[in-house]
């Protein structure tokens, strides 16, 4: 029942968009945290990889911009 709420609210209304809690991240960081969540309980080695990589990416473009913004 509340699926089928849910699912006719957001064809008719949309679905609102993830907003970042903090000034310094963005919508595109966001999206890739996403696909590192998805990745982390993937138990194979690609997995492991992938997850590695996706979280090297993300610590570097968060640096400058959270030091200019504290």
């Amino acid at each position: 029942m509340k699926e089928c709420v849910l699912d006719t609210i957001s064809d008719l209304v949309g679905r609102v968009k993830k907003r970042a809690r903090k000034l310094w991240i963005t919508q595109e960081m966001i999206s890739e945290m996403d696909e590192r969540r998805d990745w982390k309980n993937v138990n194979t080695e690609k997995g492991r990889k992938n997850y590695r990589r996706l979280r090297k990416e993300l610590k570097k473009p968060q640096i400058m911009p959270k030091r200019n913004t504290l």
